[in-house]
């Protein structure tokens, strides 16, 4: 079963939305001191040893604590000044999808851009983390992001399927 909710709006927890499973809530709570004041011990503890990133931003997929702290130290190096909402959790047993906007200024003035994460966890802990993002295109590519989206969460469940050879 997905339990679909809207856990922020503009920035406040929404006390009405079904409750955010452990995982999510310490996932949620470690990107926050990423992006305030780069704390990666945080974010790195919600990651099992085996854990695997995967971003299409990335050469390659990040492997375990190690590939954790790498992965969340580029996106901060990346975007020093962004703040992230999460819009849209959507939970069954073993993964949650993720919709996100992140918002960040700079020099140039600022930049809006939305994505999805895809966690896949076992035991309390994170053990797959995907990301896929619309990062510097703005509203050329939002229809994009937004179609990206719904096919992620709709297949969302077959994540695993194809990664075991079972699809």
């Amino acid at each position: 079963m997905v339990t679909q909710i809207h856990p922020e709006r503009r920035g406040e927890r929404n006390e009405s939305a079904a409750p955010l499973s452990p995982v999510v809530e310490a996932f949620r709570a470690a990107l926050r001191a990423v992006e305030v004041d780069g704390t990666l011990d945080t974010m790195v503890s919600c990651f099992d040893g085996g854990a695997t990133l995967s971003s299409p931003r990335a050469a390659a997929a990040e492997q375990g604590p190690d590939g954790a702290r790498r992965f969340w130290s580029t996106w901060r190096d990346t975007f020093p000044n962004v703040r992230t909402t999460i819009d849209v959790v959507q939970e069954a047993p073993g993964v949650a999808t993720l919709s996100w906007t992140s918002r960040m200024t700079g020099d140039t003035g600022a930049v809006t851009f939305r994505g999805i994460t895809v966690l896949e966890h076992a035991a309390g802990r994170i053990t797959r983390l995907l990301l896929a993002d619309v990062a510097g295109h703005g509203g050329t590519v939002a229809a994009t992001g937004v179609a990206l989206g719904v096919l992620m969460r709709r297949f969302v469940g077959l994540v695993s399927l194809f990664r075991s050879g079972g699809g």
